[in-house]
C-alpha cells in the first residue's frame, strides 16, 4: 500500500510510461509476496499433517499392543475346558 501511495504521488512528477511500468512492478512485487506466502502455508501444513500422523499412528500402536504381551481371545458364550484346551458349550 505504500509503494502505491508513493507511486500516485510520482506520477505527477515522472513521465507516464515510468510510472505505469512502477506500478506494474509494485503488482508483481505484490503477486509474488502472495505465492510466497501460499508455499510457506503449504509447507507448514505439510509438516504439521505429518507430524498429527506419527503421533495418531503412534497412539493407535499403543492401543492395539499390549505392553506385557499378553494375547486376549474373545470366549464369544463359550467355557473353556482348562485341562483338555478345548472349548465347551455352556448350557443354562
Amino acid at each position: 500500500m505504500l509503494l502505491s501511495m508513493r507511486l500516485s504521488e510520482l506520477s505527477k512528477s515522472l513521465p507516464r510510461d515510468m510510472a505505469d511500468e512502477l506500478a506494474l512492478l509494485a503488482r508483481l512485487a505484490n503477486s509474488l509476496e502472495q505465492e510466497v506466502e501460499v508455499h510457506r502455508l503449504r509447507e507448514r501444513h505439510r509438516v504439521a499433517g505429518a507430524a498429527m500422523e506419527a503421533s495418531a499412528t503412534e497412539a493407535f500402536a499403543e492401543m492395539i499392543i499390549d505392553p506385557e504381551a499378553k494375547v486376549l481371545r474373545p470366549d464369544f458364550g463359550a467355557v473353556r475346558d482348562r485341562t483338555a484346551g478345548k472349548n465347551r458349550d455352556v448350557e443354562g
